[in-house]
Order: C-alpha cells, then structure tokens, then sequence
C-alpha cells in the first residue's frame, strides 16, 4: 500500500526543502546539483580514477615546466593542460558539455599570454585573472547546464568561490581515501599491466647492471658517463618530489570540485541576506558619506591645486604633491565596491524607505568618490608630466579607470534594482581592460614614453628602463645604439683598474649596480644599462625554451643585431679578464633618490 502526501503537506515539504537547501533556491539564480548525482558507483569511481590520474600528470608536467624563474611557454601550456583536462573530464562526466563551458575560451586566451609579453607585473595580473576565470568554468560545471554568469549575483559568486576553495586546498583526501576504489582498480586490467611491468623491470635491471659493470671496467670514458648518468643528487630529488607534490595536489582538488562535487558533510556557506535593518545600513553608509565629504571639503585645495598650489606652497615639490596618497586613494576606492555590496545584500527591505535611503546613500557616497578618483588620476598626470611613467602607476591608474566603469555599471545595475547583470558586467569589463593591457604592452609603453620625454631635455632613468623585462628592451636598446660610444672624459682612471686593490677600488667595485653616476641618464648609467641587456637578452645570454616569449624573442633580435654598438658602449673586459666598473667622471657620486 503507498503512502500519498496531501497537497498541503507536500507544498510545506518542498517549501522546507527549498529554504534549507540552498541549490534548490530560485532566487540565486542559479542550480547547484550535485554533478554525480545521476551516475552510478561504479561510474563515480572511475570517474575519480581519471580525475587522479589528470592530476598527477599535470603534476608531473608542471614539475618539469615550472622549475624556471620566470613564465612564457611553460606556464601556457601548464594552463591549457588544466583547460585540456577539464573539459575532457567533463565530457566523461556529461553526455554533453554545458553551454556555460565557453567559458574554457577566454581561459585558454588568458593562458595564451604567458607566450605572448614579458613583464612580470604583466604575468602576475594574467595569472590572477585565470585562476579567477577557471573558477567560473568550475562553478559553471559544477553548478550543471542552469548555470549562468549572465544570471548570477555576486553573492552567489563568493559562496561558490568559498566552496571551490575549500575543494581545491582539501579535495585530494577524499579523492585518494573515499572517492577512488583501489582495489577495483587492483581487479581491472590495470594489474595485469603493472605486474607485467614489475616483472620486465626485475629482469632488465640486473642485466643492465652486470653488462653495464662490465663496460665500465672496459673503458674509462664509458665508466665516467654512466656514473655521471646515474649520479643521485638527493636534494635534487626531494624539491621534484615536493613541487610534484603540491602541484598534484592543488590540481587534483580543483578538479575533483569541479567534476565530481563538493566534499560531502562540510556546513553550506549562505550569505546572511537582511541581517541588518535600515538603521545599522543607514548609519554605516551615512557616516562613510559624512567621512568622505569632510575628506573632500579638507583636501579640496590640493585636489585641484595643479601648478598654482605647487608654486606657492613652501616646501612642496612636484613629487610631494603628485603622489601624496595616490596609492591609498586607490585603496579606498577598491574597498567601496564590497561596502556597498554587502549592504544591499545584508539591508533587510521592510518597506519601500530603505530601498529608497540606500540608494540615495549610494548614489551620494559614489559621487564624493568619484571626485576622489578624478583628483587621484590629475594629480598622477602631474606626476607623470613631471618625472616620467612608472610601470605600477600605470597599473594603478589603469585599475582605476577599471573601477570607475565598474561603480557606473553598479548605479546603472544594482541601484536600479537589476542585480543580476551586474556580475556579468564586471567580469567582461575585466576580461576587457586585462586584454587591452597586454595589447598596450605595460613595459614597452612606459620606456617609449619616457625616452619621448628625453627627447624633449627631461631626464631619463636608463636603469629603471633596462629593469622592466623583454619588453622594454627593443627602445631602450634603440636609445643607446643612438647615443655617443665614447666617454666624454678621460678614462680609465687609476683607482678603478682591474689591477688595482687599493680600498677605494675596492669599496667602487662592491657598489650598487650602477656606481657613481652624476645623473640617470649619463654616460656611466647607459654603459651599465648595456651591460644589462648583454646579459640578459644579449647572444651569450643563457636561454631556456621553457621561458620562451614572443618578448624575449623581440628584444634577442634587436639587442643581437645591435650587439656590437652596446659592447663597445658597454666597455666590456676581454674574454677571461676580470670586468671592471664603467667609466666615471672624477668625483662624481650617485644621485639621491627623488621619485
């Protein structure tokens, strides 16, 4: 006999199963099921079986491709391998793959521009934004084909970011402990194969080992390499062991979130919507607005001061002016986007006054931080018509600019009662201005940029340029192939002969880079500046194809082809000579540091 529920009873049971289950809440706008509900064990453990292997494998490889100082070709195709194995995982995991899954292309173009610029600065954002993205095509196959970023919120964003963290960091002990049937897997044709490797090992190696023996006692030349082939270095081993380690286990955590779930038992995270009621918003906001405003009235004359307020004040220069607070002023623009979030999420609406008092609140605080935003940008300008470009205030400008068009997209969204098209609108924005970024080329903009200033009698730091990368290296090579090769006084002089031991040769020889200079620009900083391309870009330079960029091969072919100009501006010892310092006029020093 079954047992049929009356209509209100299973209203009220789907009504409790709604609220307590957070997947299930249509107000989310999204569908989190669990992606292996509808598979079998014995499918679920194979699936966890493949899931493993992936991460070994991309351990393996990440192992052999990371073990460099710097990224280009290693790190893309590290990244498509991790976009590689996800999609093929969720392939197996789906009979097709989600429409949401596109979002595999922007990842597989953001991994594509570790290849492309050599900037360090440059890799770190491109880094920060793939991971940000890999997160969204995990959420996005998690989360199943309902799923979409058009449609999610931004607190849907966090709890599923919190729920992949903690996957990703964790994931790999149920996935080795719970998840993966080692003996089914014992059972299956894999032991027949292991055996049979085992067996042709035993084999092999004392063969090898009393032949190899043999040929060694035969000839001196065979018994040096063999024993330089299978020389242990310990240490050696056990860093491979630990960067294939962790690798292996980040990855495989990531990817067992995303195909086969979240780990089972952990409390759901929820975000506390209408925790606080409008006067805990209201005065929180309130007095931000009350802060802001004070700030702006304070600071309203050196806000638009510009040259006038330089010339009268005493004891301001340019520099003082220009960057006092710049960088906290991008601070507090970065943290007004999640007050204001939070507050329209934690704002328990009672009525239509606290709607409409948030956003007056809002719509006020944005407009104090939109003249805050203007003077920060003017006053860099200053800074920078002044003393030249810098690669993180170009960045820090640039975020700036991102943020201003991320607080009008949230007046036109969020205040306007269409939440769920925010998100959408941030993360193409983002993807946007970081693809504009790398097309600009940071560090080839801001060398060009100060060497027009040098054209025009400004000073140029020559040292700063021969430090930011590959990509500044093609106009900076150009700038000293044209300037003169010859020192403008006599050298060398005496104390700073490579013979020479007296201290005060000493004491130059163990200086800073770039010693006794009058000035960043003069002759003694280009020939270091020289010397820095030689031997970093220069014919000589030591090159791993595992760091290769199209950059690195750019500034390799302008620095070879001008090889000739830059050693003798280098002044370069012969072969086997010990290198001497630059040559430096007589009793010069170094500049103090007034940027």
């Amino acid at each position: 006999m079954s047992v049929t529920k009356s209509a209100p009873t299973a209203d009220l049971d789907a009504a409790s199963l709604q609220n307590s289950n957070p997947m299930l809440d249509p107000d989310a706008g999204t569908v989190a099921s669990d992606p292996t509900a509808a598979l079998t064990i014995e499918e679920r453990q194979q699936l966890a079986v493949r899931v493993l292997a992936d991460a070994l494998l991309l351990g393996i490889v990440g192992d052999a491709l990371l073990r460099v100082s710097s990224w280009g070709a290693n790190f893309t195709l590290w990244s498509l391998g991790i976009v590689a194995a996800v999609l093929t995982l969720a392939r197996r995991r789906h009979e097709t793959l989600p429409a949401s899954a596109w979002i595999a292309a922007p990842a597989a173009v953001l991994g594509l521009m570790f290849i492309w610029r050599d900037s360090a600065e440059l890799a770190v954002y491109n880094a920060l934004a793939l991971a940000a993205t890999l997160a969204l095509l995990s959420m996005s196959l998690t989360r199943g084909p309902a799923f979409s970023v058009v449609g999610s919120r931004v607190r849907d964003l966090v709890e599923g970011a919190v729920r992949l963290g903690i996957g990703t960091v964790f994931g790999m002990l149920p996935l080795v402990f719970s998840d993966v049937s080692f003996r089914d897997v014992a059972n299956s044709g894999t032991k027949t194969r292991i055996i049979a490797g085992v067996r042709a090992a035993l084999i092999a190696i004392p063969l090898l080992l009393l032949f190899g023996g043999l040929f060694a006692s035969a000839d001196p030349v065979f018994a040096r390499i063999a024993a330089d082939v299978f020389q242990v270095d310990a240490e050696l081993i056990a860093s491979h062991l630990a960067l294939f380690g962790v690798i292996s286990w980040f990855v495989g955590g990531f990817l067992r979130a995303t195909i086969i779930g979240p780990i089972r038992g952990l409390p759901t995270l929820r975000v506390p919507e209408g925790a606080l009621g409008l006067t805990e918003v209201a005065v929180a906001l309130g007095s931000l607005v009350l802060l802001f405003a004070a700030f702006v009235a304070v600071q309203l004359r050196y806000f638009f001061g510009g040259d006038a307020l330089v010339q009268v004040t005493a004891g301001l220069s340019y520099a003082d002016y220009a960057r006092r607070g710049f960088f906290e002023l991008v601070a507090v623009s970065a943290l007004v986007l999640p007050v204001l979030l939070s507050a329209n999420v934690l704002l328990r609406r009672e009525n239509r006054a606290a709607e409409q008092v948030y956003r007056s609140l809002s719509f006020t605080l944005l407009g104090l931080l939109g003249i805050i935003m203007y003077s920060a940008v003017a006053r860099m300008r200053l800074y920078q018509g002044m003393y030249g470009y810098s690669i993180d205030r170009l960045y820090a400008t640039v975020f700036m600019a991102w943020l201003a068009v991320v607080f009008a997209w949230f007046a036109m969204t969020v205040l306007r009662g269409r939440e769920k098209r925010f998100l959408a609108g941030v993360v193409a924005s983002a993807w946007g201005f970081l693809a504009a970024v790398n097309v600009g080329n940071p560090a080839a903009f801001v060398a060009r940029a100060n060497i027009a200033r040098a054209a025009q009698g400004k000073e140029l730091d020559v040292r700063y340029l021969a430090g930011l990368g590959a990509d500044a290296a093609p106009a900076l090579t150009r700038y000293l192939a044209g300037m003169p090769l010859t020192p403008p006084f006599a050298w060398p002089r005496a104390e700073i002969t490579a013979t020479d031991t007296t201290a005060a040769a000493r004491a130059q020889q163990e200086r800073s880079w770039m010693p006794y200079v009058t000035s960043r620009d003069d002759y003694t900083a280009r020939c270091y500046a020289a010397r820095a391309l030689l031997s970093k870009w220069g014919p000589s330079a030591e090159k791993d194809w595992r760091s290769w960029t199209f950059g690195r091969a750019a500034a390799q072919r302008v620095v070879a082809s001008n090889s000739v100009v830059l050693t003798r501006l280098a002044h370069l010892a012969p072969s086997g000579q010990e290198i001497r310092p630059c040559p430096t006029p007589e009793g010069a020093i170094a500049p103090s540091d007034h940027r």
